[in-house]
C-alpha cells in the first residue's frame, strides 16, 4: 500500500522514512510542506492510501483534504491530540485513524517541570538581563522554592501523572483534576475551584477539545492565589491569552510559561513578547531523542496493525 508522510520538517520526516523502509514498509513518499492545502495534497498525493499526518504540514486535515484522497483507508497522527482532523468525515469514508497516545509523554512532562524550575528560579529572565543588559547583580530576581508548595495539575493523563511523579522529589503536595473524576496514585483529585485557591503552582496538561477550549480565563485568574506560577504544555487556546496576559501583568501571576503553536510564528510585537515574566518555546516540548524514536516506533506498529487488521489507538 502507497504510504505518504506529510509535514513540515524534512529532517524528522526522513528519519521516520528510514524507519519505515527498515522495517519493510518500503512504498513511501515524502511530502514536506507547512499547511499544506487539500487541492496541493490531492496533487502531491493523489494515490495514497496510508497517510502519515504531522499536525506541522496541516492547518486542520479537513473533509476536504480527505476528499482528494479517494484510495485513502488510514491515518496515523504524529500527534497525541486529534484536534486538528476532521474524525466525522474520516469515519463518513471508513477511514480508520490512529494516534500516538502516550508516545511524548516523558518529554513534555520533563519540559513541563523544567519552565516550573525555570520560572520559580527566574532563570531564563536573569539570562535575558545578562545577554540584553549586562545585569549581573543578583538583586531583580527574587524567586521563590517550589520546596514544599502546592502543585495543582489540570489533566491528570500520561502527561500530568509524570509530571507528578516529577513534584515528589520536591515533596510538592500535589493536587488535580481530571474529567472523568478516575482515582489517579500521588494525586489527590479536587474541583477546579479548589485547585485554582489552593496552587502555588498550576500545570496545564490536557487536550484542546470544545469543553476545554477558554478553561482558564478572566474569572479563573481571579480565582487563582496572587503570585501563583502557571505553565502549560498544551494548547494555547486553552488558555484565554488576554486574561493571562492581564494576570501577568498585574502580579496575579508571577510568572507563566507555555509551548506555543507547532510552525506558528510569534510576530515581534507581540503583547506576549512584551513581558520578561513569560517564557515561551517553539513547541519543543516533545523534542528529545527518546521521543523522536518513539513516534518511528508507534508509526511503523500502528500500520502494521492496520495491515494485520487489528488497529490499535483508534481514534476514529
Amino acid at each position: 500500500m502507497k504510504i505518504y508522510l506529510v509535514g513540515g520538517n524534512q529532517d524528522f520526516l526522513e528519519h521516520m522514512q528510514k524507519a519505515l523502509e527498515a522495517s519493510g514498509l518500503t512504498d513511501s513518499a515524502l511530502v514536506v510542506v507547512p499547511k499544506i492545502s487539500s487541492q496541493m495534497l490531492a496533487e502531491k498525493a493523489a494515490d495514497c492510501e496510508l497517510l502519515v499526518a504531522s499536525p506541522s504540514g496541516f492547518e486542520r486535515v479537513s473533509k476536504e483534504h480527505l476528499d482528494g484522497l479517494p484510495k485513502l483507508k488510514f491515518i496515523s497522527t504524529v500527534s497525541v491530540g486529534t484536534d486538528w482532523i476532521d474524525l466525522k468525515a474520516a469515519k463518513d469514508r471508513g477511514i480508520i485513524v490512529s494516534n500516538q497516545k502516550g508516545v511524548n509523554a516523558e518529554s513534555v512532562a520533563e519540559h513541563c517541570f523544567a519552565m516550573i524550575l525555570d520560572l520559580a528560579k527566574r532563570i531564563t529572565e536573569a539570562d535575558r538581563g545578562i545577554r540584553e543588559r549586562g545585569e549581573f547583580s543578583p538583586s531583580p530576581y527574587m524567586g521563590t522554592e517550589i520546596y514544599g508548595k502546592t502543585l495543582g495539575i489540570i489533566g491528570t493523563g500520561d502527561i500530568g501523572q509524570r509530571v507528578a511523579r516529577m513534584a515528589t522529589g520536591f515533596s510538592m503536595k500535589v493536587i488535580g483534576v481530571n474529567k472523568s473524576n478516575r482515582a489517579v496514585d500521588g494525586i489527590d483529585l479536587v474541583s477546579l475551584e479548589k485547585l485554582l485557591t489552593e496552587s502555588d503552582m498550576i500545570a496545564v496538561t490536557i487536550p484542546l477539545t470544545a469543553e476545554t477550549e477558554n478553561l482558564l480565563s478572566e474569572k479563573e485568574f481571579s480565582l487563582m492565589k496572587d503570585g501563583v506560577l502557571l505553565v502549560s504544555t498544551s494548547r494555547e487556546m486553552i488558555i484565554n491569552k488576554e486574561a493571562a496576559l492581564k494576570a501577568v501583568h498585574s502580579g496575579k501571576v508571577s510568572g507563566y510559561g507555555f509551548d506555543a503553536e507547532i510552525m506558528v510564528p510569534i510576530k515581534k510585537n507581540d503583547p506576549y513578547l512584551q513581558s520578561e515574566r513569560i517564557v515561551i518555546t517553539p513547541h519543543t516540548a516533545s523534542m528529545t531523542e527518546e521521543a523522536d524514536e518513539n513516534y518511528s516506533a508507534m508509526t511503523i506498529e500502528n500500520i502494521v496493525a492496520f495491515l494485520d487488521e487489528k488497529p490499535i489507538r483508534v481514534v476514529s
